[in-house]
């Protein structure tokens, strides 16, 4: 009997990979089988910074690959350039695939960054589920926006009508105008487009079944009471971290291992971790200015710094003797095993960009940051860590919008000696913990919405094959069904059924559900399927169900006549499936 199969669609870029690449480990453990899509060209980033050969099955995971649409060298930074080749080229080889292999999967699981892939999915027939790897309270903002134009909040183009604090709901935090995601761009052009993605995917949500969230309730319980169809289930890295290594496939940079032996070589709650995400870009002014403020602080520090991450036009450089200085006490890589890193009792602090697989990562280990977001989304997390959490600080730019070392150095010095925001951090970490923990909420959630039963066929057999599908469902599906409601009856107030699974009330009924049928055709036909007994009794059809001679007969005065040649377990076009739906018929009667 085969395991369900979910197909697998992340936003190309490293902060999407990471989290679906942990949900799929989640789901691994839970019996599914994985097909993960990347695109070519991350595909082969991922494999080039692993030692590992580009092959199609790794860990219990199918990749397989889809085009861009954009050349090798072009940007893939550009957000407004990559999106319209997503939806106008990459859409279309996606299509292609599912045509010719929607049926061997169970369920579709898309980034709602890729939310034009739900439509394509359902539309050959696929279960669709919407995952979003941002904040929950990101997503209420863009399911806000036609009631923010509508308010003349912000214009047609998502530009703010002015400054201001705007609450979507009483109960959910206040959201500054100048913070909203699709603002924060630097250019105009590039806000438009992102403001018209957005709007797309507020439209294309709506082909989903159900919204996932990379979330806990306890971190943003208002924004969950308020829309509890966005059902949090994260922290996602137990599944990973169980794994030990799961190797490296979702990083498109080589990680340095040997940092965590450096770690080991210091004290707890000594070394200050500094990281910026994939995107976030310096000028040769403020790198130089966050080295000497590192320097400054007189700490040991890890400090990430990605071969793309200074302008290049700039030619940027440490500040002149600055690796001398700092050698016995700081470290600069490349790219780290952040999870790894965040965990280990050595740090005390997290100089963070802010976004959402960092701020998460950074909570769930009970480490404070000191803010410095860079674009978008992060903004609003920023605000989340400082004003709602309050587990960090952030830092203030000169009138230049250049942050010195001096306000590096000051407010690393007071972030640490806050011991408020020390224990609200830790608060925040337990919150996490239990979310996870067998009973959570998160646990709960996830196992919830995945959860599958055997319908007793092997994949390749008809499932269009009436009697062959019944007498599977009878007979070996009951078993799973049974197994499943005794160790999850707790949970439910009601069972709800197909009419057509009516074997299932029975076992509902033992483990002390309340029960409901529900009938997916014409209340007709079932007025036709609950006068079985009376037609044989009166000798209308035999007891195998074939009419006794072609008649029209009449169930009750005021209903409409029904003619025997068109009785539904008659039309099958052989007898013996035809006695196979008629006694399942009587079974559901």
């Amino acid at each position: 009997m085969s395991s369900p199969h979910a197909l697998i669609l992340p936003y190309p870029a490293q902060g999407h990979v990471i989290p679906l690449m942990e949900l799929s480990y989640c789901l691994i453990e839970r019996g599914f089988r994985i097909t993960f899509i990347n695109t070519e060209f991350n595909h082969k980033r991922i494999f080039a910074s692993s030692v590992l050969d580009q092959a199609k099955f790794i860990d219990g995971i199918h990749f397989l690959t889809i085009p861009d649409g954009l050349k090798p060298e072009e940007d893939r930074h550009n957000f407004g350039r990559l999106t319209t080749s997503l939806t106008t080229v990459m859409s279309k080889f996606f299509e292609k695939f599912l045509r010719n292999n929607a049926v061997e999967f169970t369920c579709f699981i898309a980034d709602i960054f890729m939310a034009w892939a739900l439509k394509i999915a359902k539309n050959m027939g696929l279960r669709t589920i919407a995952f979003c790897p941002a904040a929950a309270g990101l997503l209420a903002a863009v399911f806000s926006i036609p009631k923010l134009i509508q308010d003349r909040v912000i214009d047609e183009n998502g530009a703010p009508m002015k400054k201001e604090v705007i609450q979507l709901n009483p109960e959910m935090t206040p959201l500054d105008t100048s913070i909203l995601p699709w603002c924060l761009f630097h250019d105009t052009y590039t806000e438009k487009i992102v403001f018209n993605y957005f709007i797309d995917i507020n439209r294309a949500t709506s082909d989903a079944e159900m919204i996932i969230c990379n979330s806990f309730e306890m971190l943003e319980k208002p924004v969950f009471k308020e829309m509890p169809y966005i059902l949090p289930i994260g922290q996602l890295h137990n599944s990973f971290e169980s794994r030990g290594d799961p190797n490296n496939l979702c990083h498109f940079w080589s990680e340095d291992k040997q940092c965590i032996s450096w770690l080991n070589k210091h004290p707890a709650n000594s070394v200050i971790y500094v990281a910026f995400g994939s995107i976030t870009i310096f000028n040769n002014k403020q790198f130089q200015e966050l080295a000497l403020g590192l320097e400054l602080i007189g700490r040991p520090f890890l400090w990430v710094v990605r071969p793309d991450m200074t302008n290049k036009s700039i030619n940027c450089k440490y500040p002149s003797g600055f690796k001398e200085r700092v050698a016995n006490r700081g470290r600069m890589v490349g790219w780290s095993p952040q999870q790894k890193v965040l965990k280990h009792p050595a740090i005390a602090c997290f100089i963070s960009h802010c976004g959402w697989n960092s701020t998460i990562e950074a909570v769930r280990n009970g480490v404070p940051f000191l803010c410095w977001p860079y674009f978008g989304d992060q903004m609003f997390n920023q605000r989340y860590i400082t004003n709602i959490w309050k587990v960090g600080l952030s830092f203030v730019p000169d009138e230049n919008g250049l942050i010195s070392k001096d306000e590096v150095g000051s407010k690393v010095q007071d972030l640490l000696e806050d011991r408020d925001i020390l224990a609200r951090s830790q608060a925040l970490k337990n919150f996490s913990d239990v979310s996870v923990m067998k009973g959570g909420s998160s646990f709960k959630n996830l196992n919830n919405i995945f959860v599958t039963i055997p319908d007793g066929l092997e994949p390749e057999e008809d499932h269009h094959n009436f009697g062959r599908l019944t007498t599977s469902l009878t007979t070996v599906m009951p078993i799973f069904l049974e197994e499943l409601m005794r160790n999850k009856a707790v949970e439910f107030t009601y069972f709800i059924a197909d009419i057509f699974m009516g074997w299932a009330f029975n076992i509902a009924k033992k483990v002390g559900l309340r029960t409901a049928a529900f009938c997916p055709a014409a209340a007709g036909l079932l007025a036709t399927v609950f006068s079985i007994p009376k037609l044989i009794q009166d000798k209308v059809f035999h007891e195998n169900g074939t009419p006794m001679k072609k008649k029209v007969i009449q169930l009750n005065p005021e209903m409409t006549p029904l003619d025997t040649s068109i009785l539904p377990w008659c039309h099958f076009h052989d007898a013996y499936t035809e006695k196979i739906v008629f006694n399942y018929f009587i079974d559901n009667n």
